[in-house]
């Protein structure tokens, strides 16, 4: 059911945002190693910024910017400070356009639970429940929840966040290499 309406909704989308996101998402998938994601997550940030000017009422491209802006920033770029504050207003604007967008949780979740606002660990994961309560399937939220869990000092329950992630996603690398830690 969720896959059809996430369906119905891309349809409604302009035909060359649709475009954009599309090949924005095929990169990101195929950045798992760090210097991949280093090389294409810039390339991801364009593709998505060119999304949302095409149509920007698309929520998950919004959404999705946002957590592209927050992996710059987290992993990438520390030094450009204005990446918060874009991927503070994408996610903003997603969540706006729809309340109930899962991604856009695990996306606000990943911003709120880095250095620059000092890991609020409770605040975070409940973004990232609140993500899972909304669709159960998403690993990224399961890994970034275990991730919490981690630093929190709930090793049982990150273990087996981390197992649910792969059970959802085999390829999740980030869950796969916490399990291995």
């Amino acid at each position: 059911l969720v896959g059809i309406v996430t369906w119905q909704v891309f349809l409604k989308t302009r035909p060359d945002a649709r475009a954009f996101f599309q090949e924005a998402k095929v990169l990101a998938a195929h950045s798992s190693s760090h210097l991949e994601g280093r090389l294409n997550n810039p390339k991801v940030i364009t593709l998505l910024e060119k999304t949302v000017k095409a149509d920007p009422n698309f929520a998950e491209a919004q959404a999705e910017l946002g957590l592209a802006y927050v992996i710059r920033l987290f992993l990438y770029a520390p030094e450009e400070k204005d990446l918060e504050t874009k991927a503070y207003l994408a996610i903003d604007r997603a969540l706006s356009l729809k309340p109930d967008l899962p991604v856009a949780y695990v996306a606000r979740g990943r911003l709120k639970w880095t250095p620059f606002n000092h890991f609020p660990h409770e605040d975070a994961s409940n973004d990232f429940r609140h993500a899972l309560a909304l669709d159960p399937n998403l690993d990224e939220a399961r890994h970034y929840l275990g991730l919490v869990f981690v630093h929190v000092g709930l090793i049982e329950e990150a273990r087996a966040a981390f197992k649910a992630a792969v059970a959802l996603n085999p390829s999740n690398n980030g869950a796969q290499y916490r399990l291995g830690e």
